[in-house]
């Protein structure tokens, strides 16, 4: 039987690096590893606890943004927990790729970045990724340095095209949710190395320790390292 692989991709801040900051994560799943199960879980958790199934949207939800408007910040804050505990149970894994100033200042300089590292990514794993008859990413496409980055990391480190886009839908957009927790937590850990204890971060997440020892520490356990099936 084919062994397939799906990659599920997120970002967060803009291809100009307007902001100074920008970060992609894919998240890889086994196809054959069961998610549906997981997925209903959290659903009903969420419904036993009156709390909204809002798709989970880092910033929009520490901002109240959006949907995530006129909930009071004790509400979005048990959405987080329950998101935070629903990625740690499900089978995948992840990286993040994370550039910003003074480093990365320019939409040609994340492009190049983006390359590179990916590239890099998928040559240190290319045992892992050769494992597989196919491979489908599912990403909206919203920027295109990275759908271009993904694309000639996996091509290239291959030899063949091997990767097939797809639009998300239902589950493939909870694990693509799943892609965009993980650059919301990964630039938090940067918000607080940099920055300190911001107020809207001292209230979601704590303190750096705080921080460091329940999610960032709960999501680093399911960083990909390339044997993880």
């Amino acid at each position: 039987m084919a062994e397939r692989l799906n990659i599920h991709i997120d970002e967060t801040g803009t291809e100009d690096m307007a902001d100074g900051f920008h970060a992609v994560s894919l998240v890889f799943h086994v196809h054959d590893d069961d998610v549906a199960s997981h997925i209903e879980r959290y659903e009903n958790a969420l419904a036993v606890a009156g709390l909204p199934d809002v798709p989970f949207h880092g910033v929009k939800l520490l901002h109240g943004h959006a949907e995530y408007e006129g909930l009071e910040p004790g509400v979005r804050k048990k959405m987080l927990y329950s998101f935070a505990a629903l990625v740690k149970n499900l089978p995948v894994r992840y990286v993040t790729f994370v550039h910003g100033a003074p480093d990365v200042g320019s939409a040609s300089q994340l492009k190049t970045s983006l390359r590179r590292d990916m590239s890099q990514s998928a040559f240190d794993n290319l045992a892992y990724f050769q494992r597989f008859d196919e491979i489908h990413v599912y990403y909206d496409r919203g920027q295109k340095s990275v759908s271009r980055a993904v694309a000639e990391a996996l091509n290239f480190a291959l030899a063949r095209n091997v990767a097939e886009f797809k639009k998300p839908v239902y589950g493939e957009r909870r694990l693509c949710q799943v892609a965009d927790y993980a650059c919301c937590v990964e630039r938090a850990m940067r918000a607080y190395d940099r920055n300190g204890e911001s107020a809207t971060y001292r209230v979601f997440c704590g303190t750096r320790r705080d921080f460091r020892r329940n999610l960032y520490r709960q999501l680093s356990r399911k960083r990909f390292d390339g044997d993880s099936r």
